[in-house]
């Protein structure tokens, strides 16, 4: 457990005693410990680690997979109605596509639209909120297996294309990303490759609707894009998105704000650097 409260705040060591939020974790690091927690065997959700915030307080009480696998009902795929959210409440009625957030990221030199697409296709199937089909006041999240090639575009960026021409050519892509979201139609990702060729590293703008991301979603999308670029084994998800609306308590008021996006580009971690 102290092991993996050192790996996620990235601190060389942490003692029995530590608080994990004394040392930097948060709400969302708190779901990546559960998920790594249970890659390791252990039996953890976020509510624990608000509850028992010490390495020693949250080894006493996690439980172990194989004894949950033993009486477990059954697992819970997270398919299905899902019943809507504030924000998607909030949102209906206006226009589907003005509410989207971006990420720019610099990717190796000569991905192959294949190895993008597979990628993609690892994130996608693990994430609920990106499969979600938001239309006539419902939403659905809609099965694994969505095909990927369809939300990701390949854009040659000419070769010597720097500085305000490449930064053009971005927020054109970035615009057009944006029009072509539609949550009625279950579009609520979009990618587009601008490749430099085989000897340059390349661009990937991720373009998402706000009903499937916020600021912080990136910090847990990211880490996963990494991970599938790698090759690894993504965490487990221990609460499906349905299960999770099941169990949220209603809130009043509305969300505010619009599009956003990011200045980067950041690193797809890799043989790559910025």
């Amino acid at each position: 457990m102290a092991g993996i409260f050192a790996e996620l705040l990235q601190l060389p060591r942490v003692g029995a005693d530590d608080d994990f939020f004394d040392l930097g974790g948060d709400s969302i690091v708190s779901v990546q410990l559960a998920g790594r927690a249970r890659k390791l065997g252990l039996v953890l959700t976020p509510r624990d680690v608000f509850r028992h915030r010490t390495v020693a307080a949250l080894a006493a009480c996690a439980g172990s997979t194989a004894g949950e696998a033993a009486g477990a009902a059954p697992a819970d795929d997270g398919v299905g109605p899902l019943p809507l959210t504030p924000v998607m409440r909030w949102s209906a009625g206006r226009h589907r596509r003005v509410f989207h957030q971006s990420m720019l990221l610099q990717v190796p030199a000569g991905l192959e639209r294949g190895q993008l697409t597979d990628v993609l296709q690892r994130v996608l199937d693990r994430h609920d909120a990106l499969r979600l089909r938001v239309a006539d006041g419902a939403a659905t999240v809609r099965p694994p297996g969505a095909a990927a090639d369809r939300l990701l575009r390949t854009v040659a960026l000419p070769d010597g294309s720097t500085g305000t021409a490449a930064d053009a050519l971005v927020e054109r892509e970035r615009a057009a990303a944006g029009e072509r979201l539609d949550p009625a139609a279950g579009e609520l990702l979009q990618a587009v490759h601008l490749d430099r060729g085989p000897r340059r590293p390349g661009l990937l703008l991720l373009v998402a609707h706000h009903l499937a991301v916020d600021a912080v979603s990136w910090r847990i999308l990211l880490p996963d894009l990494a991970a599938a670029a790698q090759g690894q084994e993504l965490d487990p998800v221990g609460t499906s998105l349905r299960r999770w609306r099941g169990c949220s308590p209603r809130r009043r008021g509305s969300p505010g704000g619009g599009a956003n996006s990011t200045t980067g580009p950041r690193c797809w971690p890799g043989p790559t650097r910025c």
